[in-house]
């Protein structure tokens, strides 16, 4: 008998049917992060900060970016 949790197989529109569990869990932490940079604006705001530093020009880009200046 399969225990309550595993009675309802896994399965995502655009895997296969049979699709092995650990890429089904794979898929889904890609999902997240998708939706994680979609849902915060991720992607437009590193864009812009690193605008602001090719604009700048600092001799240490990555500090410029961290620090915010």
């Amino acid at each position: 008998m399969l225990r309550p949790h595993l009675r309802t197989p896994l399965s995502h529109p655009r895997l296969p049917p049979h699709t092995p569990p650990h890429l089904l869990a794979a898929n889904r932490t890609k999902m997240s992060v998708s939706e994680y940079i979609e849902k915060t604006e991720l992607a437009a705001k590193v864009e812009a900060a690193v605008n602001e530093a090719v604009k700048a020009r600092p001799d240490e880009p990555l500090s410029f970016l961290v620090s915010g200046e």
